[in-house]
């Protein structure tokens, strides 16, 4: 008898054991990756509520693998309308965001159309480090009414990146985003330029990185200066 209410005990200890863990799981996306409600709750605030849905192992290595950080900033551009507006009438929204830790700061940065984009090919979104340093990989994400797919067109160099990515062909609710980590002390200035004409991949890459160039971040080769927006940028200190 004494046995027995000995198994039972030990029993009802590991299944408190497991719902106490199984409690800390508030949800469980499409890729089987699980978030508690303050790692939810982080993303929510330094990207966009309904990112958690797709995200990967990768983005969430770069953005949750050391937990959460309540040192949060937010600067946003809003709205930011295309200086060529013969093209194109569709406004979009520009935020970067950082969250500080003890040896590196996160950065995400949020593009969001509020309309449909007439012309769908490959825009460009990336960023020009001033003092700072790449500390991960980066991370290139659209996420519409159909789809969600990750970019790794990436175009690296010394002082940034810029990264080529496919606007979908018939989808609305268009968001583009960027999560990475850098380490050091400067400023992040942030651009999205969008692509008025068709232009090929190979082609959607001539520039360098440059804060003399489009949104402070983007040099373009002059064969292709004439296909993008060159709207402003935003920029963050870390």
């Amino acid at each position: 008898m004494k046995k027995l209410l000995f198994v039972i005990a030990i029993a009802f200890f590991y299944m408190g054991i497991t719902s106490v863990h199984a409690s800390e799981v508030y949800y469980t996306n499409v890729n089987n990756i699980s978030f508690t409600k303050e790692e939810y709750d982080f993303v929510s605030k330094i990207l966009w509520d309904g990112y958690q849905e797709n995200m990967t192992l990768e983005e969430y290595d770069i953005i949750l693998s050391n937990g959460i950080s309540e040192n949060i900033q937010i600067n946003k551009y809003l709205p930011i309308m295309p200086l060529d507006t013969s093209h194109t009438t569709n406004a979009k929204s520009l935020v970067i965001a950082k969250s500080a830790f003890p040896s590196y700061a996160l950065i995400t940065v949020t593009l969001r159309w509020l309309g449909d984009p007439a012309t769908r090919s490959y825009d460009i979104m990336g960023a020009y480090l001033d003092g700072v340093s790449l500390a991960s990989s980066v991370s290139t994400r659209l996420s519409s009414s159909s789809s969600a797919y990750n970019s790794t067109y990436i175009k690296s160099d010394s002082n940034g990146f810029g990264v080529s990515i496919k606007l979908p062909d018939y989808d609305s609710n268009i968001i583009l985003t960027q999560s990475y980590r850098v380490n050091g002390t400067g400023n992040v200035f942030a651009s999205y330029q969008h692509a008025k004409y068709s232009i090929s991949l190979n082609n959607s890459q001539k520039y360098t990185i440059s804060n003399n160039g489009s949104g402070k971040v983007f040099l373009f080769d002059s064969s292709v200066y004439s296909y993008y927006d060159h709207m402003g940028g935003v920029n963050i200190a870390v």
